[in-house]
């Protein structure tokens, strides 16, 4: 699972990163609204296509494989808030880092990509590895309804929040010492 995750990320983003920037996480795309490379229009349109296209690729999912496992939360809800908080945070983290448009290059599809992957080995056995806000949105929905949607939410996107501040924090500081 992790690394058809890590290499579909990574495909993505070198497919349609030109387009889109390679967002596919709406934990991200707030990142990328606190960080102002998004304005709140992009930002609802950003989120809308993400869910549509998580439900749309599980859907798919299900189509053609009618006998894939059903996802159900491993973990107590407090784990899954700070676990998911603390995978979410790195994830963003180093997207916001190696994703600034003067930096930009074919190895940024790599490095969130190998990131993404390592996460998930790390998390899957302790919460499901959600990561996106949409993905676990998908799977809870078809699988066992949204009762934890709510942990996961709150620990992915407050992971998100606190990985751009902490970026921004960091960002300015660099800018302050390099002047």
């Amino acid at each position: 699972i992790a690394f058809a995750f890590g290499f579909a990320v990574m495909t993505g983003i070198f497919t349609l990163g030109h387009i889109s920037g390679g967002q596919f996480n709406p934990a991200v795309s707030t990142a990328m609204l606190i960080d102002k490379r998004l304005s709140i229009k992009e930002y609802a349109v950003y989120i809308l296509s993400q869910f549509a296209g998580a439900i749309f690729g599980l859907l798919l999912l299900l189509v053609a494989r009618p006998d894939v496992p059903k996802f159900v939360a491993p973990n107590t809800n407090l784990v899954i808030v700070f676990f998911e908080m603390f995978v979410t945070y790195i994830f963003v983290y180093v997207i916001l880092a190696v994703s600034q448009r003067k930096l930009f290059t074919s190895h940024v599809a790599l490095i969130i990509g190998l990131t993404l992957t390592c996460l998930i080995l790390v998390s899957v056995q302790v919460t499901g590895a959600a990561l996106n806000p949409a993905v676990i949105f998908a799977a809870l929905l078809m699988n066992q309804g949204l009762s934890v949607y709510l942990y996961y939410l709150i620990g992915t996107v407050s992971g998100a929040i606190l990985a751009a501040l902490t970026y921004k924090l960091l960002k300015f500081k660099d800018d302050q010492t390099t002047n």
